[in-house]
C-alpha cells in the first residue's frame, strides 16, 4: 500500500501527510473549480441526466422523511438544492466557489454562503432539519470538526454520500489483475477514502445514531468486462456513465422505495461505488 495512505483509528483510510489547508485552498481556487472543472463537471447536462438528478434526489427526499428545512453542505453545481426548492422546502446551500452554482442554477445564488465552511458553520445561528453533505468528507483534512459542526446545527438527520474505497470488490479487481492497484486513490482532490465501518464509527463518535446504510450505484461491475472496464479504458467512461443513468431511471420508474431497498442491501454488503449515511441526532 502507498507508504502515505494509512488506516485510521475509526476503521477508514486517509493521507499520512495531509496537505496544508493553504494548499488544499490553493488547489481548489486556481485548479479545481477552475482550469480542471471539466475534468468534475459537465457544462450543460441531457435532459435524461436531469431527469436521473431528479430521481436520485426524490430517493434523498424519502431518506430524510418529515422535515421542512434543509442545508446542502457543499451544494457544488445547486442540483440537490434546486430540487428542494421545488418541493417548497426551505433551503440554503454552502460552498467554497460560486463558479459551479453560476454556470448550472444561478437563480439559487442568493440561498448560497459562499466562502470557508468552517467559518459559515460556526457563524450559523440556527439549525436546519437535514443536514446533506455529498462527496464533502474525502476532501476535508479536518472530516470530525466538520462534522462536529454539522451536528451541532442539525435537528433531526444528517445525510453523507461518500466514495467507497479500498472495497471488498477493489481489492477483488486488483488481485485478479482486472484494474491497477489503488486507482481510487486521488491526492490531493481525496485526502480520506472511506468504507461503510469507518464511516459508520466517525459519525458515531460525534453522536449520531446510524439509522441506514445504502451502497449506491452499480456502475463499477462494469469494470469486471473488458469490453466495458472504464478504468483501464478511460475511453469508455462516458458510455457507461449513461448506462448508470438509464440504470438508475428505471430502478427509480419501478419503486423509488424498492431502490433504496436494494441500496441498502448493497450497503449492507459493502458494495457501491458510494456509501450513503443517515444518521439520526
Amino acid at each position: 500500500m502507498n507508504n502515505n495512505i494509512i488506516r485510521n483509528e475509526y476503521g477508514y483510510y486517509q493521507l499520512k501527510n495531509m496537505p496544508s489547508d493553504e494548499e488544499l485552498k490553493n488547489f481548489y481556487e486556481k485548479e479545481y473549480f477552475q482550469k480542471n472543472i471539466s475534468k468534475s463537471y459537465s457544462s450543460s447536462y441531457t435532459e435524461e441526466e436531469l431527469n436521473y438528478f431528479d430521481a436520485k434526489n426524490q430517493q434523498k427526499e424519502i431518506l430524510a422523511g418529515d422535515f421542512e428545512s434543509f442545508l446542502d453542505v457543499g451544494c457544488g453545481e445547486g442540483y440537490v438544492l434546486s430540487y428542494f426548492e421545488r418541493r417548497c422546502y426551505e433551503v440554503l446551500g454552502m460552498e467554497y466557489d460560486n463558479y459551479s452554482i453560476n454556470q448550472h442554477n444561478p437563480s439559487l445564488v442568493d440561498k448560497c454562503w459562499f466562502g470557508d465552511i468552517f467559518e459559515n458553520l460556526k457563524k450559523m445561528k440556527r439549525k436546519f432539519d437535514i443536514v446533506n453533505l455529498d462527496n464533502v468528507l474525502e476532501h476535508t483534512p479536518h472530516p470530525r470538526e466538520l462534522l462536529e459542526l454539522c451536528f451541532q446545527i442539525c435537528n433531526k438527520k444528517i445525510i453523507i454520500k461518500v466514495p467507497n474505497d479500498f472495497s471488498v470488490f477493489q481489492k477483488y479487481c486488483v488481485r485478479n489483475n482486472i484494474t491497477r492497484d489503488r486507482h481510487w486513490v486521488i491526492t490531493p482532490d481525496h485526502v480520506n477514502y472511506f468504507n461503510k465501518d469507518g464511516l459508520i464509527a466517525l459519525c458515531s463518535t460525534i453522536g449520531f445514531k446510524k439509522e441506514k446504510i445504502l451502497g449506491n450505484y452499480l456502475t463499477e461491475f462494469f469494470i469486471l468486462h473488458e469490453n466495458t472496464n472504464y478504468i483501464e479504458k478511460p475511453e469508455l467512461g462516458k458510455s457507461c456513465h449513461f448506462a448508470r443513468v438509464k440504470e438508475e431511471l428505471i430502478f427509480n420508474e419501478i419503486s423509488p422505495l424498492k431502490a433504496i431497498e436494494f441500496y441498502e442491501i448493497l450497503g449492507d454488503m459493502g458494495l457501491g461505488r458510494e456509501i450513503i449515511y443517515v444518521g439520526k441526532k
